[in-house]
């Protein structure tokens, strides 16, 4: 009996062995970890220093909900009855040469590496400008205000306590007190931006079909400068270079007659952009486009000199040529069909080329013996009248045509 037992105990010892080197021996593992993470906190809370470049913004009456989620960005806000005409950053109380405005900006913060590198360039601040006092008022229309790294506030607070220095010394910003006026849009009043190449787009855009939603925008801005401002100055952009990427308009002509009408939307031209703000919530300009222009090769016609309104005669004036060679770009279907089946035969039918010898002027030097001027044919089409020059399709003259003295 005493023999069994003594056996038996070895092999109950050898049974707890592993579990019991496992305790003894797992503060190990926990301990490497816990240093690592301390490690990392420790990494983190060194101070360091990191520049973040910010741009200026003249928005008025941003609320600080707002700033959620732009990047690095400087707000400047202001009364809704005021508007910032000009900022411009100066160095020891001069006014920088700059002709950005407003303004870029970098900012210079100092702090725990973890807070910093949390901010990832999403850099927010905004600035309160206060509005002239009643005395300012009267004393001129303008008035200046300066803001440092002081007056800089964050949402919340978080970033501002971790901001060290600011590029400037100061910024110098020109409050002038606004108004509203109402501008009638016409195609003058636009800068257009064609896809390449722009001489072939610009004939696709048909401006004389522009449509504007609303007709009359209203627009907010330093009352001086909105009393300068007429109905046909250029205020604002129509940027058309995606039609580039509209493969409706890349296909071959097939819309007969009917030609798309694209909507686009219009903003303010950059150089407006910072002192004037568009009060109507949106700004629409729809305008007709154009197929692909279809080119026939070339025809010869014969020219008809008008001299019925002409001081000129043609005793003593003729033309170099009797004929004059053109192609057709077409931009509509039936009328290419037309050209491509009737050719020559059919072109000679239904056009006509007329050389108005009256289109000089009376003003016009013609006493030299050796006297010529350039002329341009006039084309008519004879044909269906819906069918129109400009619009449906344009004459693309190959032989300049002249006048001289016999």
């Amino acid at each position: 009996m005493s023999s069994r037992s003594t056996l038996a105990a070895p092999v109950a010892r050898e049974k707890q062995h592993p579990a019991r080197r496992w305790t003894e021996h797992w503060p190990l593992p926990l301990a490497f970890v816990l240093a690592v993470a301390f490690w990392f906190y420790l990494d983190g809370q060194v101070s360091i220093e990191r520049t973040y470049h910010c741009r200026i913004v003249t928005d008025r009456s941003v609320e600080p909900d707002a700033l959620e989620g732009n990047d690095g960005i400087l707000h400047l806000r202001v009364r809704d009855d005021y508007t910032i005409s000009s900022v411009r950053p100066s160095r020891e109380g001069q006014e920088s040469s700059s002709t950005e405005d407003p303004p870029s900006l970098s900012l210079v913060f100092f702090g725990p590496k973890s807070a910093l590198q949390a901010l990832d360039g999403r850099v927010d601040f905004f600035v309160d400008i206060d509005p002239p006092t009643a005395g300012e008022q009267n004393a001129s229309s303008r008035t200046t205000r300066r803001f440092d790294l002081r007056d800089l506030r964050s949402q919340g607070g978080t970033l501002a306590r971790y901001l060290n220095k600011m590029q400037y010394d100061e910024i110098q910003v020109v409050l002038e007190q606004s108004e509203t006026a109402r501008f009638t849009l016409v195609p003058k009043s636009l800068t257009l931006r064609y896809p390449d190449p722009q001489e072939q787009w610009s004939r696709r855009v048909f401006l004389d079909t522009l449509e504007f939603t609303p007709a009359v925008v209203r627009l907010r801005g330093p009352s001086a400068r909105l009393r300068r401002l007429v109905d046909s100055t250029e205020l604002f952009e129509l940027d058309v270079r995606e039609l580039a990427r509209m493969q409706k308009l890349l296909l071959p002509q097939g819309s007969g007659r009917e030609r798309p009408r694209i909507t686009f939307s219009l903003r303010l031209l950059p150089r407006y952009a910072n002192e004037f703000s568009v009060q109507d919530e949106q700004l629409l300009a729809s305008v007709e486009v154009a197929p692909p222009a279809w080119s026939s090769g070339e025809f010869e016609l014969k020219v008809i000199a008008d001299w019925s309104s002409s001081h000129l005669s043609p005793k003593e004036f003729a033309l170099d040529r009797d004929t004059i060679t053109f192609r057709i770009r077409s931009f509509d279907e039936q009328l290419t069909r037309l050209v491509k089946e009737g050719g020559d035969q059919w072109v000679q039918r239904w056009f006509r080329a007329i050389a108005d010898i009256g289109r000089i002027s009376r003003e016009t030097d013609t006493s030299s013996t050796e006297f010529t001027t350039l002329l341009r044919a006039q084309f008519f089409f004879l044909g269906d009248e819906s069918f129109v020059q400009g619009k449906h399709y344009e004459i693309e003259i190959t032989s300049p045509l002249s006048l001289s003295r016999k």
